[in-house]
């Protein structure tokens, strides 16, 4: 988006919310555009996604949309005891018409899997199709129609020279993508209201204009949960808050082994599947397209002989020499080229380590816009091959993560307990235009009782 409409966007946004939000004693919101990573990152900096056995159902007793939904498993208990909270708020009339369908589920978690597999099959159709096939001067007519693997990986890092930023290869890139939404971190569920979303800014006013917005606030407050402040009925557990670490707690997690036990880093498996989509991209492309056609003699027309009539002395013109038998058409003579499929053992024997950690590290700085420069790249690139010479393959591995870690987060890839914990407090002050009144996070209290966390990303 251009630096002008992201920035007038910016100013709408601020705007809007600044009329509507209340600056009340709120404080447990949560904003996207503050706290960008939040469950996609873990204190040191690693991008990582949550493993799906630590899942649990969320109740849908409406059975509105006939799906079941998920999220991890306190915060699903979490919910549950909140939920009975703001049902019985009905119950005895402190909650007045009730819109949001006594807080019944219509989303949860996402599986990232199936939305980077999605991503995985848009970027080979975009890749091949629109590229690989289509033929354009601007990248030069030795980037299209490759001929074998060697061709083809060539042919694929020209295009990222330009693409780079838009092309999501490795799981890292696409975890942090706005591709990947805050529901894959198994941390969120919405509520929906009966309205529905005819009209999200319809939706979000009248979420705020709502008579039993307090007590929702409250009730979320209470047991651990944020509001986002772009969509209330958008919930996000706080991990910082006392009230969702107790709960936390009845499944042996804390604070501080939430992301080491209940999540994967996603470093531990760009590298092979780098490798494998690259593989598997070639041998799609030889089953789609299995010959290339190469012209190797452009045909021509000419005469075969030609004669030159007596000069005229009287005179300086020369004759013009015109053919004295028919013309000649040179036929263009053509080569059909029957492309190959890389077989595992192709993979194994020819293009060995050596040969992958060096696409390995390009790939990664293509997808950050060519961040390393050709000097930088190459420094990088001879250090990785020591590393894996001198030392073993996986710290060569380690060396490249390690930089680009450093690149994605340039002021500082490991950050304090302390910095992570007041992350979302700063989102929820600077949502609402309130400054704080203790040490509180996003989810905590505006006492002394307050949460003193709220970390859980960048």
């Amino acid at each position: 988006m251009p630096r002008d409409r992201l920035k007038k966007r910016f100013e709408l946004r601020k705007k809007f919310l600044s009329k509507i939000v209340p600056t009340s004693e709120h404080d447990n919101f949560y904003d996207s555009s503050l706290v960008t990573y939040y469950g996609k990152v873990d204190y040191e900096g690693n991008i990582v996604y949550p493993s799906e056995k630590y899942f649990s159902t969320l109740p849908n007793p409406n059975k509105t949309s006939g799906n079941t939904f998920y999220v991890l498993n306190f915060v699903a208990q979490a919910f549950n005891d909140f939920r009975d909270y703001y049902i019985k708020g009905v119950s005895t009339g402190i909650i007045k018409n009730d819109k949001t369908r006594l807080l019944e589920p219509i989303r949860a978690w996402e599986s990232m899997h199936e939305l980077y597999a999605r991503n995985i099959e848009q970027t080979y159709s975009v890749v091949i199709n629109d590229y690989m096939q289509t033929p354009s001067r601007f990248f030069g007519p030795d980037s299209f129609y490759p001929k074998d693997f060697d061709h083809f990986v060539k042919s694929f890092k020209r295009f990222l020279t330009i693409a780079g930023r838009d092309i999501k290869l490795s799981r890292s890139s696409f975890v942090l993508s706005t591709e990947c939404p805050l529901s894959t971190t198994g941390l969120a569920i919405e509520v929906g209201p009966v309205m529905g979303y005819s009209n999200i800014s319809k939706v979000t006013s009248d979420f705020y204009s709502d008579p039993n917005f307090n007590f929702y606030m409250k009730a979320l407050k209470k047991f651990g949960f944020m509001a986002d402040v772009d969509y209330p009925g958008r919930i996000i557990a706080d991990v910082g808050s006392p009230a969702m670490q107790a709960y936390m707690e009845n499944f042996g997690i804390t604070f501080d082994n939430l992301f080491e036990t209940y999540y994967y880093k996603t470093e531990d498996y760009d590298y092979d599947l780098i490798k494998v989509y690259l593989y598997q991209f070639y041998n799609s492309y030889v089953t789609d397209y299995p010959i290339k056609t190469v012209i190797k003699d452009r045909g021509s027309v000419r005469a075969s002989k030609y004669s030159v009539q007596s000069g005229n002395f009287r005179t300086s013109i020369l004759p013009l020499p015109t053919a004295t038998s028919r013309l000649v058409c040179e036929k263009t003579t053509t080569e059909v080229i029957q492309r190959v499929k890389l077989t595992q053992s192709d993979l194994e024997d020819k293009y060995n380590d050596t040969y992958w950690l060096n696409i390995y590290i390009e790939m990664l700085n293509y997808e950050l816009g060519s961040v390393l420069d050709g000097n930088e790249l190459s420094k990088a690139i001879k250090n990785t091959q020591d590393i894996n010479k001198n030392v073993d393959f996986d710290s060569a591995k380690s060396y490249i993560n390690g930089v680009f870690k450093k690149l994605r987060f340039p002021h500082g890839q490991k950050l304090k307990r302390q910095q992570l914990a007041s992350a979302a407090s700063t989102s929820a002050q600077t949502s609402t235009g309130t400054a704080a009144t203790s040490t509180s996070t996003s989810g905590g209290s505006s006492s002394g009782a307050g949460s003193s966390g709220g970390g859980g990303g960048y």
